[in-house]
């Protein structure tokens, strides 16, 4: 095992094995750079010398990009132009050694410093951010069963055990435009960086690896625990497991980027907040069916909507209501309003005639108000207004000289 040493508000361990393979393909390198601590795990594939070549490069590549950087630089982008310049070397030396054609390599890089942490990573090597028993943060493998993972086609544990685990889907020398995940994480004092080949995350179900990384409080001790456990795993197995590298950095500081995410008081009021609205709605909820409840059945709503047309209705009749024919036509219209009435009408009349030069005639108008006087002679005793005096009068003193000439006024016609 070895210790990393750092001038960074870090501590570091890394320890590299075997395994039951002939050769360890594994390459663990680690550096102080302009950017910060810089850790990279690469693990060789190719078979034979290749893959152990594959991954010496890589890793030498990488941290001679970054011992070359500016303190300015943009850390994100130097780690990401740091791991392309590894491809572009290897492509490189397979030009060189035509026997070498079709090595390549995973790689995963840890860039650390007080503002943050960058990780960058290619194939299905990992890196983890752990706080206690808790996974913080993880990269996702670029193979071909976490994509069906991605998919929803199989679980992560699935994908471990799978036979088809091996296949990568990138890598250093296997394309020239490479593409890199880069990510900067914020961090807390006691976090743990581990970074590991699959030699290690492969032999145990994840939950298994983080609790025994979680159970020794010592960093050594924890990574020393880690690869003495996985590597007794794959001796009793039958010794044919793969090589196994871990490198794991614990933080002695909070990172001067903060986690915005990780609020707890936030958590708690967000729940707070759900639960009284949760409540609130259940309150209101029960009010309301208690409230319909207890009143009566909606029938007088029905009468209710049934007699709201009637506003139109009254308004179409309105002025119906106020004309002269629904008036006479009350059966129950006392008869000095009738005899008002017909004294009014023969009142107009006259005067009509008036109007345009016509001189009535005394006979027809005497006979009509002694006709209509006979009928409401007995009414004259109980209410009669002083108005009606003068006409009445009148009328007697023509009714006599009206009733002979009757006859002759109707043969004129």
């Amino acid at each position: 095992m070895i210790a990393i040493n750092t001038s960074q508000p870090c501590i570091g361990y890394a320890e590299t094995r075997q395994g039951g393979r002939a050769e360890n393909q594994d390459t663990c390198a680690y550096s102080e750079t302009p950017l910060g601590l810089l850790v990279t795990v690469c693990d060789g594939m190719g078979g034979g010398p290749s893959g152990k070549l594959a991954s010496t490069i890589a890793a030498r590549n990488i941290i001679a990009t970054l011992m070359a950087a500016n303190p300015a630089d943009d850390r994100m982008q130097a780690l990401r132009q740091a791991i392309l310049n590894a491809n572009a070397a290897l492509y490189r030396a397979m030009d060189e050694d035509p026997s070498t054609r079709g090595m390549g390599s995973t790689a995963t890089a840890l860039l650390i410093n007080a503002h943050s942490a960058v990780v960058a990573h290619v194939g299905d090597s990992r890196v983890y951010q752990l706080h206690g028993r808790r996974k913080k943060w993880r990269t996702f493998d670029h193979s071909m069963v976490f994509q069906m993972v991605k998919s929803g086609a199989m679980t992560e544990e699935q994908a471990r055990v799978s036979a088809n685990s091996n296949i990568i889907l990138r890598a250093l020398g296997h394309s020239p435009d490479l593409q890199v995940d880069v990510a900067e994480l914020p961090y807390k004092k006691g976090d743990r960086f581990m970074l590991c080949s699959d030699g290690i995350w492969g032999m145990f179900p994840e939950p298994e690896i983080l609790k025994i990384v979680a159970k020794n409080q010592g960093l050594g001790e924890a990574v020393e625990s880690l690869v003495v456990k996985v590597d007794a795993a794959g001796v009793a197995e039958g010794n044919h497991h793969d090589n196994l590298t871990v490198a794991m950095v614990e933080t002695q500081t909070d990172s001067q980027l903060k986690d915005h995410t990780a609020r707890p008081w936030l958590k708690w009021a967000v729940a707070a907040m759900a639960t009284v609205c949760v409540v609130s709605v259940l309150i209101n909820i029960y009010l309301l069916h208690r409230t319909h409840g207890t009143q009566e059945p909606p029938a007088p709503v029905t009468q209710q909507e049934e007699v709201t047309p009637m506003t139109n209705v009254k308004n179409d009749t309105a002025p119906v209501a106020s004309a002269e024919p629904q008036v006479i036509a009350d059966e129950h219209v006392p008869a000095e309003q009738a005899k008002k009435e017909t004294e009014k009408t023969a009142e107009n009349r006259k005067l009509d005639a008036q109007a345009f030069g016509i001189k009535p005639d005394p006979k027809p108008a005497a006979t009509k108000k002694a006709e209509t006087k006979k009928p409401a002679a007995p009414a004259k005793k109980t209410e009669e207004p002083k108005a009606a005096e003068p006409a009445e009068k009148k009328a007697a003193t023509e009714a006599p000289a009206a009733k002979p000439a009757a006859p002759a006024d109707t043969t004129k016609k």
